[in-house]
């Protein structure tokens, strides 16, 4: 019982230390942790953002404006 539950506990570590290693094994370098094409997108999408929240702003000042 003793053998088994040890055996198991040794197993399910070496499965854990072996699935943190770096993914590519031929360079040994780890992958960032957010990829280039995903910041590039976030970034994107700020300046998306930033030009919608320009725009609104505008609106409301000319409806202001108006008296609208």
């Amino acid at each position: 019982m003793v053998k088994n539950t040890i055996t198991i506990l040794l197993v399910a570590a070496m499965a854990f230390i072996s699935a943190c290693g770096p993914s590519d094994p031929e360079t040994g370098a780890a992958p960032p942790p957010v990829p280039q094409h995903q910041l590039d997108a976030l970034e994107k999408a700020k300046q998306v953002e930033q030009k919608l929240q320009e725009d609104a702003e505008r609106r409301e000042r000319e409806m202001r404006e108006r008296g609208t």
